[in-house]
């Protein structure tokens, strides 16, 4: 068995949220993965393994990266690790419509970075945008591939339909 967990365990043990017999039976062999902002030398890998997969799942093929945009990939702070790098390839998949991804197929929190002090928190000056901010990107973004379609635009953010029209109607975004 495998189990991971970006929470502290240890902590929840000590305030018994996890029981620690169960932790004892877990915790044969611990690995600590550092977060993907620290492996910046893993995305281009990353990056080739989400193409090879997403082309077994999407009807068009993609060859490879734009420099450019590998390089804005690297450059982000991925507060989300692996799955939001996952993410943003199969958006970039969903959106974009040649053999290359290039940085216009990449959401703008990632290839607009503004300067520094946009907003707390920010290191190197990447903007990083809020919550809201990228869901509603990434609706607009999915619309835009689905053509308008809410059931395709809906399998895009793998959400349901019910739910793509509250993020619609919580953005003021129609169709």
């Amino acid at each position: 068995m495998i189990a991971s967990t970006t929470r502290g365990v240890e902590e929840a043990i000590r305030s018994s949220k996890f029981r620690e017999d169960l932790y004892y039976r877990l915790a044969v062999i611990k690995i600590e993965l550092p977060p993907l902002c620290a492996r910046a030398d893993d995305i281009p890998p990353l990056v080739r393994h989400f193409i090879a997969k997403f082309n077994n799942v999407f009807p068009r093929t993609v060859k490879g990266i734009a420099p450019e945009a590998l390089e804005a990939l690297t450059r982000c702070n991925w507060p989300g690790n692996v799955r939001e790098l996952e993410g943003v390839i199969e958006s970039a998949f969903a959106i974009g419509k040649s053999e290359t991804i290039g940085a216009s197929d990449l959401p703008t929190y990632i290839t607009k970075p503004v300067g520094a002090g946009a907003r707390a928190g920010q290191e190197n000056g990447d903007a990083i945008p809020t919550l809201l901010e990228a869901e509603r990107e990434l609706l607009v973004d999915a619309l835009e591939a689905a053509g308008g379609n809410k059931t395709r635009a809906a399998e895009l953010l793998g959400v349901s339909r019910p739910r793509l029209y509250k993020m619609m109607q919580r953005h003021g975004v129609e169709s």
